[in-house]
């Protein structure tokens, strides 16, 4: 059993569907003799083996590895420097928002180029930090 000695309060990482990335982050609520409850979350795990009770798809639990926290941070920080280039189109052609995007062009190519950079490293990682 992998989660024999799961307890409330630990961090696990609740995996829903591979298109939304390499899981979510959460803290168990509570654990019954079969199941492990999430805080924030409505889904039930089976304790035994991690898999989600009912549903629609085939969800799962996964314990909190430091390399799998990693990855799923660095999915976030790609995810939102993502969400804020997206953004940039919305800003207009206006004479004051054209100088901005001037300033800050560096900055928007080098994020563009580690997002399209076919494997990411930790020097990926740190510059995405900086963004």
């Amino acid at each position: 059993m992998k989660f024999a000695d799961i307890k409330a309060g630990d961090t696990v990482v609740e995996s829903c569907h591979p298109c939304h990335g390499p899981g979510l982050l959460r803290q168990v609520e509570r654990v019954t003799n079969t199941q492990i409850i999430l805080s924030g979350s409505r889904n039930k795990y089976r304790k035994s083996d991690g898999r989600r009770v009912g549903g629609f798809y085939e969800g799962r639990l996964m314990p909190a590895t430091p390399e799998l926290v990693e990855q799923i941070r660095q999915y976030e920080r790609i995810a939102s420097a993502e969400k804020r280039l997206r953004r940039l189109h919305h800003i207009g052609t206006k004479t004051e928002n054209g100088a901005k995007l001037l300033s800050a062009l560096p900055h928007i190519e080098a994020a563009i180029a580690v997002l399209e950079s076919p494997a990411l490293n930790s020097d990926a990682s740190e510059q995405i930090s900086l963004l």
